[in-house]
């Protein structure tokens, strides 16, 4: 009951950002962290046409995970957003 309560969708995407925020984070929630890391392993080796194992692409996962580096191409990626939408606003 409590992963349940711990990775459902959230009413709001504020909410449902800080979830991911935390799932990315180097001491997330474990049941966020869990989900957020086998989701993106299967990613990485769907992408790696099935060359790369699920369990070499979960470790790589988890790496950048606890080395912060998740977290940071996070926010990259929203400062982008952000810089896009400033621009076609003008």
């Amino acid at each position: 009951e409590r992963w349940k309560r711990a990775v459902a969708h959230r009413a709001h995407h504020t909410a449902n950002a800080h979830a991911v925020v935390d799932a990315l984070s180097p001491n997330g929630h474990p049941a966020r962290v869990g989900l957020a890391e086998h989701n993106a392993a299967l990613v990485l080796t769907a992408a790696h046409d099935g060359q790369l194992t699920l369990t070499d692409a979960l470790a790589r996962v988890r790496e950048a995970r606890r080395s912060g580096r998740a977290k940071r191409l996070l926010a990259r990626l929203q400062s982008r957003k952000d810089t896009a939408r400033s621009c076609t606003a003008s």
